[in-house]
């Protein structure tokens, strides 16, 4: 299936594209033959990063993983964790260094959200045959295989997005900042504005308010100086708290939830999903928010057919084949 991922951020019809970037430099000159029959497929996101070696039958023969890899909100610490993971994944095969250097590459990244971002990831690494996307069309690829369907992937972040007949849209995915409704950094910062209402005497504590002002030595101040420098991996550190208050009946914890899931499926239906097609729930949250969506959203509810490297992988060797 021929599908199309590069473009800019925001067509005229609201379809959202992913940024694609092809090697550059001395890495684009004239590019030859892969210098080797492994693909490496990597998916990066705010709390961590996953790597995967295969061969071209794409089953993983050494997988790691890493540390944060949000290429926007730490560039040197994102290229950092992903050169180690990748390094320590191809030590786990006894590949060398010069071999890694030759072997085809998919990084699928949050926080790529412009050509220039995936550009200077590209410079950044010292491999030779390397495709750069945003974290969604691996995701996708992961999650629908070659199938037509839809997505919603909440994590640290969340993708929405549906391919139909090789056209992909997506929503959301824009940034814990301005973006990402629903996500566990957005649960995490929910949390904790809900908490400074319930100190400022605006609203009542609920177990979950007390319980994390209590692990902020009930300090507000303290509360706001975190939130002035977290980054979305340390807010999406509360989101497990949500999810089990929530769970337990704790009123703010599931307002929050229920709020979440109207984002998330306001963000489906603006890719173009339709009551009666698949979807795939993914990602650390996505099996949490089942029960707080409505049944017409998971009437054709499928398991998804692999995970965000497994299509890391699949672009990777796309690539290769393709050139």
């Amino acid at each position: 299936m021929s599908e199309s991922f590069a473009g800019t951020a925001c067509g005229k019809d609201g379809e959202t594209g992913s940024f694609q970037t092809s090697p550059r430099s001395n890495k684009l000159a004239i590019m030859k033959q892969v210098d080797s029959k492994f693909l490496v497929g990597v998916d990066g996101g705010g709390s961590g990063c996953r790597v995967a070696i295969s061969g071209m039958d794409l089953i993983p023969k050494a997988q790691v993983t890493g540390g944060p890899a949000n290429v926007s909100t730490d560039f040197d610490g994102a290229i950092h964790n992903i050169t180690g993971a990748i390094q320590a994944a191809g030590q786990r095969l006894g590949i060398s260094a010069e071999l890694l250097a030759g072997t085809q590459m998919h990084l699928g990244l949050a926080g790529v959200i412009s050509d220039d971002i995936g550009a200077r990831v590209i410079d950044a690494l010292p491999y030779r045959y390397i495709h750069v996307t945003d974290d969604r069309p691996t995701a996708l690829a992961g999650a629908l295989g070659n199938e037509d369907g839809s997505l919603l992937a909440i994590g640290t972040g969340v993708i929405a997005a549906t391919r139909s007949r090789g056209k992909l849209r997506f929503a959301s995915g824009w940034g814990a900042q301005i973006s990402d409704h629903g996500s566990g950094a957005w649960l995490g910062r929910r949390l904790l504005e809900e908490m400074l209402f319930c100190c400022d005497g605006v609203k009542g504590h609920t177990s979950i308010t007390s319980q994390t002002f209590d692990s902020f030595k009930q300090n507000a101040a303290d509360v706001a100086c975190f939130s002035f420098q977290a980054t979305p991996g340390e807010f999406a550190r509360f989101a497990p708290d949500v999810v089990a208050f929530a769970a337990a009946g704790d009123v703010i914890a599931g307002k929050l939830m229920h709020e979440g899931a109207v984002h998330l499926q306001n963000s489906l239906r603006a890719t173009g999903f339709n009551v009666g097609d698949r979807l795939c729930l993914s990602g650390g949250l996505g099996k949490k928010y089942e029960r707080f969506l409505t049944p017409e959203m998971l009437r054709e509810l499928v398991r998804p057919a692999g995970d965000a490297v497994s299509g890391a992988l699949q672009l990777a060797m796309r690539a290769a084949v393709n050139g």
